[in-house]
Order: structure tokens, then C-alpha cells, then sequence
């Protein structure tokens, strides 16, 4: 057992490792803060887990790419945005298909095009190409 009353500085010039064999818990009463001026890699070798009570905010200075080799699902219970500074491209090898239980509109700017190299179909009981 390793206990400080006051704090607890550690200075290591060089290289650490640590290796347990065990779990590991950390439990922080106050706030954690975390900087790494390179690289930061972790791996885990089974589920992962993560709750946050508040608000999750990322950053990220560059390129951000998710790779995920299953099912991703997201559930909202709130207002979902998604938005680009640049083009915005959605690509699927396979059906894509975009449900509203309310109103549904995608609208351009400057125009809108929709097409495909089958047939095309629009359903709805009443269809207005010039509002």
C-alpha cells in the first residue's frame, strides 16, 4: 500500500513502464488532465466502455478517421447536426435509406439534383415542383 496525505509529484527523465498483471482502478475525486506532446496510442483487447455524465467536446487540429468492423449505431435523444465547411459526401455499398417520423426536406442553395442510373420514384399523394 503506496499512501500520500498532500501531494505527490513523479519525475522521470527517461523512459517509464509499467506492467500489471491484474486490473487496474483509478479513481480521481477531483478533476484528471492528461498532456501528451506526441503520440498517444491505446489498445484494448476487449470491450470498451465509456460514460460521461456531462458534456464529451473533441478537438481534433487535423484529419479524424473511425474505422469500425461491425454495426456502428448512434442514438440521439436530442437535436443531431451535422455540418461541413467543405463538400460533404455519404457513400454506401449498399441501400441507403432516410426516414422522418415528422417532416422531411433537403433543399440546395443553388440547385438540387437527384437521379440515378435505374428507374426513379417519388411517392407522396401530392408532389410540387414549383412551390
Amino acid at each position: 500500500v503506496h499512501e500520500v496525505i498532500g501531494n505527490y509529484h513523479l519525475h522521470v527523465v527517461g523512459n517509464m513502464t509499467s506492467k500489471i498483471e491484474g486490473n487496474q482502478e483509478t479513481e480521481v475525486i477531483g478533476s484528471a488532465v492528461t498532456q501528451i506532446n506526441t503520440n498517444d496510442s491505446k489498445t484494448v483487447g476487449g470491450n470498451r466502455v465509456r460514460g460521461v455524465g456531462g458534456t464529451v467536446s473533441e478537438n481534433y487540429g487535423s484529419t479524424h478517421d473511425y474505422t469500425a468492423g461491425g454495426n456502428v449505431t448512434n442514438i440521439i435523444n436530442g437535436t443531431d447536426l451535422t455540418a461541413s465547411l467543405g463538400k460533404m459526401t455519404q457513400v454506401s455499398a449498399g441501400d441507403i435509406d432516410i426516414g422522418s417520423g415528422g417532416e422531411a426536406s433537403i433543399a440546395g442553395r443553388s440547385s438540387f439534383t437527384a437521379g440515378s442510373p435505374g428507374p426513379t420514384t417519388i411517392k407522396g399523394s401530392r408532389i410540387d415542383l414549383n412551390p
